[in-house]
């Protein structure tokens, strides 16, 4: 079945007021981009309330030390044109001069990250993800993300971050009864994508994860060929008990493979069940980095007003330091999404950070504004980095 772009609307549920992620489809056949779970019926587990993180101080200005450009984070990149289907990777041929003019823009603005949500899926068509068909891009979209790399690379950035993101059949949402997660036949199944109102959208027998598998692995060659230094998310927003399975298996996958130097592991929406998982899904073996994603609208179960900007950020990185703590994991973080160039978000991380005492490698902001209207994914060109870039990000 080939897709229109109608079917892929990208709205990210993280980014609304007291929800958890989901990768639901509308009655109207209008599916998340940033689509997230296996689990058959598509049921949301409900973390439990975790302990109450110690109260936020009063908000103060914190001016740090400038830093210097090599360690500075940057902007997740989705579309070319704000709200439009057309992704970098496959609109780079045709849309070359405004990615470079963008890019450009971003870079003299002190960025030095970027973020790529990589979305795919078997016969996709819509402008944003890319085919995944036979386990690897088209020679179109490899060309393209070959050349969007080494312009990246050429233009001066330190480093790309790669999130792999399976959408629609290839999501293991929609996996019907895939098997244990360490059998070999694991995900050859049918795929079938159901709306929120229950009626059935598509459905497809496939080996899902071995595509899924073949196509992570094929396109992390694309990366070592333009040279440009990078780290991979195997699954964006994975660590979630909705993809257990999946994810579980495809770090181990990844990592008796490639080892782990080039990988942080799965980006984390911070809520306490999300964390539990860790030592189940990396079984010992942890990453050197871990990705959490905090949006000041989400209170993510803990006690914070989500009415006093940067509230929800501290409550969210102080319980997300306790969670970690007691998941095993002692390391730094990369904080990969939050409000685009939102000073009240910064300033939340930074006392955040001295309270914890756990080190941010670098944060990458989310072209979304904090006062974005209902149903957006993103309502601005990142060009802007300086909120973040005055509080030392």
């Amino acid at each position: 079945m080939t897709l229109s772009p109608a079917y892929l609307l990208t709205q990210r549920n993280t980014k609304r007021p007291g929800t958890l992620t989901s990768r639901k489809v509308g009655s109207a056949g209008l599916i998340c981009l940033w689509l997230a779970s296996c689990g058959g019926g598509g049921s949301v587990v409900k973390p439990p309330v975790p302990p109450v993180p110690p109260t936020p101080p009063a908000p103060v200005i914190v001016t740090p030390p400038p830093i210097p450009a090599a360690a500075r984070g940057g902007s997740n990149i989705l579309s070319v044109h704000v709200g439009q289907m057309d992704g970098f990777i496959v609109k780079f041929d045709t849309l070359t001069t405004q990615i470079d003019s963008e890019l450009r823009t971003m870079y003299a603005n002190g960025q030095r990250r970027l973020k790529i949500p990589l979305l795919f899926y078997h016969g996709s068509t819509d402008g944003v993800a890319v085919d995944s068909t036979g386990g690897m891009m088209s020679d179109h979209d490899t060309q393209n993300l070959l050349h969007l790399l080494q312009l990246i690379r050429s233009i001066g950035y330190e480093q790309v971050q790669i999130e792999f993101l399976p959408e629609w059949w290839n999501d293991p949402e929609w996996w019907v009864s895939p098997g244990a997660y360490n059998s070999p036949g694991f995900g050859n199944c049918n795929s079938v994508v159901v709306g929120e109102d229950g009626v059935e959208l598509a459905s497809m027998k496939n080996d899902w994860y071995g595509e899924n598998w073949s196509f992570v692995s094929n396109t992390r060659q694309t990366f070592l060929v333009a040279g440009m230094k990078y780290v991979v998310s195997p699954m964006g927003e994975g660590m979630d008990p909705r993809f257990l399975a999946y994810v579980r298996r495809l770090w181990i996958d990844y990592t008796a493979t490639f080892g782990k130097d080039d990988t942080i592991g799965y980006s984390v929406v911070p809520t306490a069940a999300n964390i539990a998982l860790i030592p189940q899904v990396y079984s010992g073996n942890l990453p050197t980095l871990m990705d959490l994603h905090i949006y000041d609208n989400n209170t993510y179960g803990n006690q914070c007003d989500i009415t006093t900007p940067g509230s929800c950020t501290y409550a969210a990185y102080v319980a997300a330091d306790q969670a970690l703590a007691k998941a095993g994991y002692t390391g730094p973080v990369i904080v990969g999404e939050v409000f685009y160039n939102d000073s009240a978000t910064a300033q939340a991380l930074v006392r955040a950070r001295a309270t914890t005492g756990r080190a941010i490698s670098w944060v990458t902001q989310w072209p979304l504004t904090r006062t974005f209207q209902a149903g957006q994914n993103e309502d601005v060109i990142p060009a802007d980095f300086s909120g973040y870039m005055m509080a030392g990000f």
